[in-house]
C-alpha cells in the first residue's frame, strides 16, 4: 500500500469515525432534549404539587379555625346546659318546697277536720243526752 492509499484509507476511517461521532452527538442531543422535556414536565408537576400543598395548608388553616369555632360553641353549649341544669335544680327545689308546704297545710286541714269531727261527735252526744234528759225530766 502506498502513501496515497494509506492516506485515503486513513481519511476514509476518519470520515467514518466523524460520521459515527456526529451520529452519537445527534443521539446525545436528542437525549438532552428528552431530558429537558422531562425536566419541564417535572417542573410543571412540581408547580402543581406546590399549589396542592398551598391549597392543603389553606384547608388545614380553615379546618383549624372551624374546629376552634366549634370548640367555642361546644363550650358555650356546655355552659348553657350547666346553667339550665342548675336552674332546673333550683326550680325542682322550689317545687319541692311548695309541695312540702302544701303537705303541711293539708295536714293542718286534716287536723282541723279531725277537731271538727271530734266536736261534732261531742255535740251529737250532748244533744242525745239532752234529749234523754228532756224525756226523763
Amino acid at each position: 500500500m502506498n502513501n496515497e492509499e494509506q492516506i485515503l484509507h486513513l481519511l476514509t476511517n476518519l470520515n467514518t469515525r466523524f460520521d459515527s461521532l456526529e451520529t452519537r452527538i445527534g443521539n446525545i442531543e436528542q437525549r438532552l432534549d428528552n431530558i429537558e422535556q422531562r425536566l419541564d414536565s417535572l417542573e410543571i408537576r412540581m408547580d402543581k404539587v406546590e399549589q396542592r400543598l398551598d391549597n392543603l395548608e389553606t384547608d388545614v388553616s380553615e379546618i383549624k379555625a372551624d374546629v376552634k369555632e366549634l370548640q367555642n360553641k361546644q363550650n358555650l353549649l356546655i355552659k348553657n346546659f350547666d346553667n339550665n341544669v342548675n336552674e332546673l335544680r333550683k326550680s325542682f327545689a322550689s317545687v319541692n318546697n311548695c309541695a312540702n308546704e302544701l303537705n303541711r297545710k293539708i295536714d293542718d286541714l286534716q287536723d282541723g277536720f279531725n277537731v271538727l269531727n271530734d266536736r261534732q261527735f261531742i255535740t251529737e252526744k250532748t244533744v242525745a243526752r239532752l234529749k234523754i234528759v228532756n224525756k226523763v225530766g
